[in-house]
């Protein structure tokens, strides 16, 4: 069965799990208490809003994939969206916003810049192909903070794999999208 992703609806199949786009947030903070999130991620209203912040950002990002992918991907001769983002990526990192990697699931990247690079990478990857709908870390860097996020990357539809031959038949999560945004 291919993985679904119908954002219009607001229905999204990811990693063999229903549910509705509109209750994500509820239903993201209730599987996130069964998740292999490290345990020292505090709770405090500082994360809660960070939290909220990436889950936005992850809406945001995957959503607006999969529209280029529908109205302007025509063909192998097109840019596949994910290179399209990386300049969006870019400029997010640029600004302090935050920073956005794509990351492989499979072992066989479309791109060697998308293999999982650090330990939090890794260890997302693992958690999301093992089932996981979200895994989080916080870290700390001199005096700032962190919240690292990941979610499932699914393929969503049929054109995908024009751009992404290597994903052909792939069932769960091609990849992760990987959120590092700051705690204010």
């Amino acid at each position: 069965m291919r993985n679904v992703l119908v954002f219009g609806a607001g229905v999204m199949l990811a990693a063999g799990l229903w549910f509705d786009a509109s209750s994500w947030t509820a239903t993201a903070s209730q599987e996130q208490e069964k998740l292999p999130v490290k345990n020292d991620v505090p709770n405090t209203p500082e994360i809660q809003r960070t939290r909220k912040q990436a889950k936005m950002l992850d809406t945001l990002y995957k959503t607006a994939i999969v529209v280029v992918t529908e109205n302007y991907v025509t063909g192998e001769e097109s840019m596949a969206a994910g290179d399209a983002f990386q300049a969006i990526f870019k400029a997010m990192k640029d600004n302090g916003f935050h920073e956005v990697r794509l990351l492989d699931a499979t072992g066989q990247p479309y791109d060697s810049d998308n293999a999982p690079a650090n330990s939090f990478e890794k260890n997302a990857v693992k958690a999301i192909v093992g089932g996981s709908t979200l895994y989080e870390e916080m870290v700390r860097e001199g005096d700032k903070s962190f919240l690292l996020t990941a979610t499932p990357i699914p393929v969503v539809m049929e054109k995908c794999v024009t751009c992404h031959s290597n994903y052909e038949g792939v069932q769960g999560p091609i990849g992760a999208l990987g959120l590092k945004i700051p705690i204010e």
